[in-house]
């Protein structure tokens, strides 16, 4: 399993190297303008690192999907999936590979939104004083916090982030199918992408009757609050990787 991820980080090596590039490149400009105190610079380099952070996140997801469709379509890649290797074995180390890379540019990304809000309260005096006036005014009126508004926003984030990987996961079942059980039928792709579609709805109605615990409102408390709506998606990535795999050891063939 090792090597097979291995093998993928490898194969998507140029990929990697150009998102986290930009990242660090956009984390340096909003760093800089933040220290030398640039508004006009602040202000653009905030929402490029904002929107371009997690939509190259995403990207990564999305690549992920696109790198597999593509193997199943390319008579040298589909080699991979003809060696003696057990299909669940190579499935897993996509999925591995795309979990351990998601998760360390999330980290990676956060990271720097922390670095650069403890630089700007040290530089922009204004900033502290105008956040503390704000909290003490929410927990007059509300009872609430930026503390525990950050982390809300933090727990949401982190729910978004487990309903995209489940949205990927479908995502590499529907290109299965159309690659095996569906292959010679006409239309096979809109077969897939249809199936693709009802499942993820199907799945987002059943999600909003889960129902979520009030635990607290600390990050963990939050996250614990809405275990069964996590165990429920995680059954079903399991599922699809099971599915995948299942396909991939009976269905293929050159």
């Amino acid at each position: 399993m090792f090597k097979l991820i291995k093998y993928e980080l490898r194969k998507d090596i140029t990929l990697y190297i150009i998102i986290f590039s930009i990242l660090f490149a956009l984390e340096i400009y909003l760093a800089g303008s933040i220290f030398f105190e640039s508004d006009t610079n602040l202000v653009i380099s905030m929402l490029l690192f904002m929107l371009c952070g997690w939509a190259g996140i995403i990207f990564l997801m999305i690549m992920g999907v696109v790198s597999y469709a593509r193997e199943l379509n390319s008579k040298y890649s589909y080699m991979t999936f003809m060696t003696p290797t057990s299909s669940y074995q190579i499935v897993g180390a996509k999925y591995l590979t795309l979990f351990i890379m998601t998760v360390v540019a999330s980290a990676l990304y956060m990271l720097f939104i922390y670095l650069d809000v403890q630089l700007a309260l040290i530089k922009y005096a204004d900033i502290k004083d105008f956040a503390q006036l704000l909290d003490e005014l929410l927990n007059m009126f509300s009872g609430t916090g930026i503390a525990d508004i950050i982390v809300s926003i933090a727990a949401t984030v982190a729910s978004i982030w487990v309903s995209i990987l489940l949205t990927v996961s479908f995502a590499y079942l529907a290109i299965t199918l159309s690659a095996t059980i569906l292959a010679n039928k006409k239309g096979k792709g809109w077969l897939a992408f249809g199936l693709f579609v009802v499942i993820r709805i199907v799945t987002a109605i059943i999600t909003n009757y889960i129902p979520v615990f009030d635990f607290g409102d600390s990050f963990l408390q939050l996250i614990a609050g809405s275990w069964l709506v996590y165990l429920f998606e995680i059954v079903f990535i399991i599922g699809t990787y099971i599915g995948v795999s299942e396909l991939l050891k009976r269905k293929v063939s050159l």
